[in-house]
């Protein structure tokens, strides 16, 4: 016969089902005490231990599943980290949380970001934050319009333009033929408020310390991300500072380096020929000490527009320094030399016509022609078109000095 132990407690006495008395039974281990432990037997049927063992097998069955869907879980979330944490921008990010929404078997995904997400004051209607306008990230509450980067109903990714905070999401209230749950769960880094994403109708455990865990994944790879966009847009502006010229916006020496070097090196290896042209503002020390030195800045900035007005076909124009620019170009012959020449020459007579301030721009400039070789670097042809330019500048003066003493001769004649 099979026999299923039960326990069970008495106060007098114990005994064993059948009459079997068991007072001294090796069972009385707590005889000590006021409440014995009895022991008895019950005969159980075939019928009720196949239904016993049905139910241990369907227990270890649901054990089993809950287990094998807390693995599961358990990896969505290690990939979810550590997918979003590699992303390098912005998209792809975007692109990356997508697959991990529909690995959540959700009806409907919305994420919804504050305006000024990255800490910055962004316009609503563009798809990608820029970080160039200052103003301070958002501690309490949301921005009243939000943005929405990424969406998903009926089985699809969708654009949605921003909505205002209070419609909570863009398509809260569009018709369905049945029941809705959302979850909305705020995004944020320490006091610095992301925004928010709501989930309709999903299967991920909702209840366990796994969504928890799946939140926290959201927004620190979104604080992450943000903190790329940040570093990346510091890099931009430093690069700036390192190859453009604060004052004139043009490049200055090491962005004019940046520019030429892989042109240059190209012309050596096909053997075509390289001009540089050497450009000297006349008086702008005159400039700086007779109207100061604001209008010495303002006469920097005009030459530059000037120069970048004329480069108009590949050609390379920066500030060298000072009050001194230079002109690069490839496959360039002395016709184009003497155009490029003639045009900013004409560009400086319709300024000075034009031009409101006291004073009027000149530059003195010359150009070298050469085909480069390895020996010879760029700098060098610099050098030359700079002695080119120092000899016209000197016919210059002496032209002004011929004109100045004929016209003092016929003053005198005059008299």
């Amino acid at each position: 016969s099979v026999y299923f132990l039960c326990q069970h407690h008495n106060k007098a006495h114990a005994q064993v089902q059948g009459g079997k008395s068991a007072q001294n039974s090796h069972y009385h281990k707590h005889n000590r005490t006021k409440n014995l432990t009895h022991f008895f037997f019950t005969p159980l049927s075939a019928d009720s231990l196949r239904n016993a063992f049905l139910r241990v097998r369907d227990f270890k069955k649901h054990n089993y599943q809950i287990q094998e869907d807390f693995n599961v879980d358990i990896s969505l979330l290690s990939r979810m980290a550590c997918s979003l944490v590699e992303c390098a921008n912005y998209e792809e990010y975007i692109e990356a949380l997508k697959e991990f929404v529909l690995e959540t078997n959700c009806e409907e995904f919305y994420l919804c970001l504050c305006e000024n997400w990255l800490g910055h004051a962004l316009p609503a209607t563009q798809a990608e934050p820029d970080p160039s306008t200052a103003d301070a990230c958002l501690i309490h509450g949301y921005t009243q319009r939000m943005l929405v980067p990424l969406s998903y109903y009926e089985g699809k990714f969708r654009c949605h333009e921003d909505f205002h905070v209070d419609q909570m999401l863009p398509a809260l209230y569009r018709q369905v033929d049945h029941m809705r749950c959302f979850y909305f769960v705020p995004l944020h880094f320490r006091e610095h408020c992301l925004g928010y994403y709501a989930i309709c109708n999903t299967a991920f455990p909702m209840r366990s310390s796994l969504f928890h865990s799946w939140s926290l994944n959201l927004s620190n790879s979104m604080e992450n991300i943000r903190r790329i966009i940040y570093l990346d847009h510091a890099v931009q502006e430093l690069d700036k500072l390192y190859a453009t010229d604060p004052l004139s916006g043009i490049a200055n020496r090491n962005g004019f380096r940046r520019q030429t070097e892989p042109v240059f090196a190209r012309c050596i290896a096909e053997k075509h020929p390289v001009m540089v042209m050497f450009i000297d503002m006349d008086g702008l020390k005159m400039i700086n000490d007779t109207y100061g030195h604001k209008s010495g800045d303002i006469a920097i900035r005009s030459m530059a527009t000037i120069l970048h007005e004329c480069c108009t076909n590949g050609e390379i124009c920066c500030r060298f320094g000072g009050d001194e620019f230079i002109v690069f170009a490839a496959n360039y012959t002395q016709q184009d030399a003497d155009r490029m020449t003639d045009s900013i020459q004409k560009k400086l007579e319709d300024y000075n016509r034009a031009t409101s301030m006291p004073f009027a721009l000149h530059a003195s400039s010359g150009y070298h022609i050469a085909v480069p070789t390895p020996d010879k670097s760029l700098f060098a042809m610099v050098t030359l078109a700079d002695t080119i330019m120092y000899a016209e500048k000197r016919k210059k003066r002496h032209s002004k000095s011929l004109k100045s003493s004929s016209s003092i001769r016929q003053d005198a004649e005059s008299n």
